[in-house]
């Protein structure tokens, strides 16, 4: 439909191009250079898109980038971490004199060998600086409180209403048999809304039971389970390469690139954006497009993120 109304595109890629195009959000892309990092700035045109949208489509075009090898827990990065040339960077040992080293290695630029001792060391000092302060923590406890409260009464709200659709629909199912018995409905007409009725019923019966299960427990482990978020390299410790995988894609959106001997992603998740000018400072990580040049939505606070 798109070719029929003039769109040239015809390759495979050629969606994702279009889709990966800042011009139509009515911003410029800056590219990197020796003055800083590259960066999106807004430009003078107007947009067709709402910026908004095009950071969320990016943020899920980066999530279905598939891996190419196998993940293994000692090579955590391997499958997520490119080099600046593009390429994606594998993992293996080298033999020394004495043992077997880690290496990752870029699979374009040959000469490209990092040890993996330091690659995974610099890495940990990323994760200890992307670890929440105890006050933001404290601050994300009692938010989160207040939202599983509303919620939970929300849903003595909502099982009162469905109660009362749910009385009414017996009732109809009552009317109905009634008819029947008198024979003021024909058999295929009864058998019809019967089973309508009794999808209905089913459906009601089950969203009443889950309205009026006690969730009050969840409130008890938000108090165990939020302070962790303190410990971001122990949260990476604990997690099976999947999950790992899973949380870098989260954390790094866009990818997580490998230049000049420090971490570079195109955008941080912004709850963990409390500590990037110092990440930037220690050339840890840096980003591409940094949390305080984007627009952002209710996730802020007086104490940051």
């Amino acid at each position: 439909h798109a070719i029929t109304l003039g769109y040239p595109g015809v390759s495979k890629s050629a969606v994702r191009r279009v889709l990966e195009n800042c011009v139509y959000a009515g911003l410029i892309k800056v590219p990197v250079s020796i003055s800083g990092a590259e960066r999106y700035v807004k430009g003078i045109h107007e947009p067709i898109v709402p910026a908004a949208d095009f950071w969320q489509c990016q943020e899920i075009l980066g999530r279905k980038s598939s891996l190419k090898t196998t993940p293994k827990d000692e090579v955590p990065l391997r499958g997520i971490l490119r080099h600046s040339c593009g390429a994606s960077m594998t993992a293996g040992y080298s033999k020394g004199k004495k043992k077997y080293y880690l290496y990752y290695r870029c699979t374009k630029c040959s000469s490209l060998n990092v040890p993996g001792e330091k690659l995974h060391q610099k890495f940990h000092e990323v994760l200890n600086l992307l670890s929440l302060p105890i006050t933001h923590i404290t601050f994300l406890i009692k938010k989160v409180k207040e939202k599983i409260n509303e919620f939970l009464s929300s849903k003595k709200t909502q099982a009162k209403t469905k109660a009362e659709e749910l009385s009414l629909l017996e009732t109809k199912i009552d009317n109905l048999e009634e008819k029947m018995v008198n024979n003021e409905i024909e058999g295929q007409t009864y058998k019809k809304w019967f089973k309508k009725y009794s999808i209905q019923k089913s459906v009601l019966q089950a969203e009443i039971v889950a309205l009026n299960t006690d969730n009050a427990e969840d409130l008890r482990k938000i108090d165990k389970i939020l302070p962790a978020l303190s410990d971001f390299p122990g949260i990476f410790g604990k997690a099976n390469i999947f999950q790992k995988h899973s949380i870098l894609r989260e954390v790094f959106k866009g990818g997580l690139i490998y230049v000049d001997g420090a971490f570079r992603t195109p955008r941080l998740h912004p709850a963990l954006a409390h500590n990037e000018l110092i990440l930037k400072e220690k050339g840890l990580l840096f980003v591409e497009q940094s949390y305080q040049d984007l627009v952002l939505s209710t996730g802020c606070s007086e104490i940051g993120s």
